[in-house]
């Protein structure tokens, strides 16, 4: 989904940039770990049926990693 994509290449890009890229992969995990605890998890049936979505992904770490090495590769990054 491109929002999703856009939403968590935005937040990563914006956490490197003002605190650094070990912040934003640090912050980027714990965002898709609490997904899973909090979501997936509770919901595991529901989830593997395929009748939701899941809250974790991996195609989010791919987002985040693409928004915390745009910030890095323009310099802005701490």
């Amino acid at each position: 989904e491109t929002q999703d994509f856009m939403r968590h290449f935005h937040a990563s890009y914006i956490i490197a940039d003002e605190y650094g890229a070990e912040w934003a992969r640090a912050l980027g995990a714990v965002n898709e770990y609490y997904g899973f605890f909090t979501y997936d998890l509770p919901d595991l049936p529901g989830r593997i049926r395929g009748e939701r979505e899941w809250a974790f992904e991996i195609d989010d770490f791919v987002a985040n990693e693409a928004g915390i090495l745009s910030a890095t590769e323009n310099k802005t990054c701490k």
